[in-house]
């Protein structure tokens, strides 16, 4: 059986916004957004370094970080998709807030020890396995089909905005103010998102299709879907090697700010914020061209040219063209991003969109494994080479894909429509 996925006209940079419910959740995820980033971006490795100095202890808070919400994706989306989004939403933030406010006090009153905070980055990567299939099945419900393509850019750009002003917030507060201050601030962020979702207007719950099953059941249902639909499962595996493989070069930055472009930490934080910087602006292009006539097109370059750009990176030995060169590639992924997220929000059916969401979610998790597996190659044969063949890894994987998968190469072709029939990935 076929589904259709219309990619409607052309539309303003900002157009989601004049949708009230979606300019309440979208006011409310930006702060929400920035304060998490900070915490585990900036003050969560800061306090554990400052604590024990230890490199092993900041790769098991990474862990920690990152396996509760590979492991729990799916079923956060599966409950997403049962329950009430709001509801679930706000208490999964709760949540977060009470969490940011724990780790706050333990500092506060000095009875903080490192293991506080990795159970505290456990639990948070738990309540993160819920909160992003449940924004991902919420928020399409809060526009309608012809802005959904610039509420993604909006909601992608808040992500990349953070990316770029967080960690200079954070360094500012932990210098100026002390650490707990991150951790205020995060629970205030989180908190902020509680009152942007309760002035949602009451969503109708998805009707539920076919027969009544088992929470097993409907979990294999969602996957079954995935399976089914040549255009998801393309995207899917798209992604997967864009994670895996073509974000994994973010961990190995440190070895060319030291030892390869000789620009110490000062020049790592740029790269960092070139990167994110490429991305926004590339964000906000996309969000002021709306939905793409040639989808398929933009989708497969995009991948295509972030490889090949992290081919280059990988053997520059000079700063302001490896600067260049992260602003390009953060560009092009974040493209990449955008097109696929809308695509599979624009075809998924809507009572398994919180299912879809979640593995989804567990498979751009996939970006801490990416960094291990590169890891390991760098210390291996050098970091070059593993930044080079994650690059190409994504280049080669995107054209094979493309090649053999007909959904993805039609994407757009029709008077802006594209087949999701059953097809080979």
């Amino acid at each position: 059986m076929a589904q259709r996925v219309s990619h409607p006209e052309k539309t303003r940079m900002l157009s989601a916004l004049k949708h009230r419910d979606f300019r309440n959740y979208w006011l409310g995820l930006a702060p929400s957004i920035l304060a998490y980033q900070i915490v585990l971006m900036v003050a969560q490795p800061w306090l554990v370094y400052e604590l024990t100095g230890s490199a092993r202890d900041l790769g098991i808070l990474g862990l920690a970080s990152a396996l509760p919400t590979l492991a729990l994706n799916p079923l956060g989306g599966l409950i997403a998709d049962k329950l009430d989004q709001r509801r679930l939403l706000a208490l999964v933030q709760t949540v977060a807030a009470i969490l940011f406010l724990a780790q706050a006090l333990l500092v506060v009153f000095r009875v903080v020890e490192v293991w506080h905070i990795w159970a505290i980055s456990l639990a948070l990567s738990a309540v993160t396995a819920f909160d992003f299939p449940t924004r991902m099945t919420l928020m399409p419900r809060l526009v309608p089909r012809g802005d959904m393509t610039n509420a993604i850019a909006l909601n992608t750009a808040v992500w990349q905005s953070s990316r770029i002003v967080g960690p200079p917030i954070g360094g500012f507060l932990i210098a100026k103010v002390g650490v707990a201050s991150c951790f205020y601030l995060g629970t205030a962020g989180a908190l902020a998102f509680v009152v942007a979702i309760a002035l949602l207007r009451r969503v109708p719950a998805p009707t539920p299709t076919g027969p009544r099953r088992s929470w097993t059941g409907e979990m294999a249902e969602g996957l079954s879907y995935i399976r089914a639909s040549g255009l998801i499962r393309g995207l899917m595996l798209l992604t997967f090697f864009n994670s895996f493989f073509g974000m994994s070069f973010i961990f190995l930055l440190p070895i060319y700010a030291k030892d390869i472009l000789r620009a110490g930490p000062e020049g790592l934080g740029i790269l960092y914020a070139a990167s994110g910087a490429g991305a926004l602006l590339s964000t906000l292009a996309v969000a002021n061209m709306g939905n793409l006539r040639r989808p398929s097109t933009a989708l497969v370059t995009s991948a295509v040219v972030s490889g090949l750009l992290t081919i280059l990176f990988a053997f520059s030995v000079w700063y302001v063209p490896s600067l260049l060169l992260m602003f390009l590639t953060g560009a092009a992924s974040a493209v990449y991003m955008v097109i696929t997220m809308s695509t599979i929000q624009l075809a998924v059916a809507d009572h398994l969109r919180g299912r879809v969401m979640g593995v989804f979610s567990s498979v751009w998790s996939m970006i801490p494994l990416g960094g291990a597996q590169a890891g390991f190659v760098a210390s291996a044969i050098s970091a070059p080479f593993a930044v080079a063949l994650g690059g190409a890894a994504v280049t080669v994987s995107t054209l094979v894909i493309a090649a053999r998968n007909h959904s993805i190469r039609s994407l757009g072709t029709a008077p802006g429509e594209a087949s999701l029939a059953d097809e080979r990935p």
